[in-house]
């Protein structure tokens, strides 16, 4: 019987060929990174971004990350973790979660108490943060009244109370109130303790404001040359908001009658 060592060489070297060939693919397949490309870019969306906590209860809200390319197309199957600064995270806070088909990874927050967090989704060096706001009631709105109702002197003293309701009527505790001068007007002033006070246990929230001396006294004392003119800086208003701006007073008029 006659062998053919030369095909049996190329027999084998061609198996060889194509086992080499395999595993360079396998290794291909093995080594393709899945965190986003760095001129990626990720948002990341609350639903909702104002969460009611009860007292001695809890509250969730939802939280997606979506990863897009530079192109804008969305990015599957790349890796997205979720932190928080607060609050418990399912799935837990550093879990790799992979982006769906709409590039998106989704995760639940739960929170037990009054504290706003902040929640960061990162894919890579890429990050996105979400400020999560709190209150311990649902509201139904806010209700300012200011004493006195205008100015007479450059030293008084406004002060402010706001009272917050929930659905049903009743006072709203815990919440964090804004208050805000909304007119571009002449005189300005300052809040004191803050501009930014939790409500107490009544659904009250009070400050004080201000005016600002120099400016008061500069613009405010004399209206042209006569000194019996009540006073040249126009009407003051005021609101109190929560801190996002979907419930809100009606603004409060504060008169200048400053001489």
């Amino acid at each position: 019987m006659t062998k053919h060592p030369n095909h049996y060489k190329r027999t084998v070297s061609g198996a060889a060929a194509f086992l080499v060939a395999a595993v360079f693919g396998i290794a291909a397949c093995n080594n393709s990174d899945p965190t986003a490309p760095a001129d990626s870019t990720v948002t990341l969306t609350a639903n909702p971004t104002t969460v009611v906590v009860p007292n001695n209860g809890q509250g969730t809200t939802e939280l997606t990350a979506t990863l897009r390319s530079k192109s804008g197309a969305r990015e599957p199957g790349q890796e997205m973790t979720f932190s928080t600064t607060s609050g418990l995270l399912d799935p837990a806070a550093g879990t790799t979660i992979l982006t769906d088909d709409n590039g998106q990874a989704m995760a639940t927050l739960t929170l037990t108490s009054n504290s706003p967090p902040t929640v960061t989704a990162q894919s890579g060096s890429i990050t996105a943060t979400v400020q999560i706001l709190t209150t311990s009631a649902a509201l139904r709105q806010f209700l300012l009244n200011i004493v006195p109702s205008d100015l007479s002197t450059c030293t008084d003293e406004l002060t402010m109370t706001a009272t917050v309701e929930d659905p049903n009527g009743d006072p709203a505790p815990n919440v964090r109130v804004k208050f805000a001068q909304i007119t571009p007007a002449i005189l300005t002033g300052s809040f004191s303790p803050s501009n930014q006070v939790d409500t107490d246990v009544n659904g009250e929230a009070v400050v004080t404001w201000t005016p600002s001396q120099a400016t008061c006294e500069a613009k405010c004392e004399m209206a042209g040359n006569d000194p019996n003119t009540m006073g040249n800086c126009g009407t003051l208003q005021f609101t109190a908001s929560d801190l996002i701006g979907i419930f809100k007073s009606q603004a409060f008029p504060i008169q200048d009658n400053i001489q």
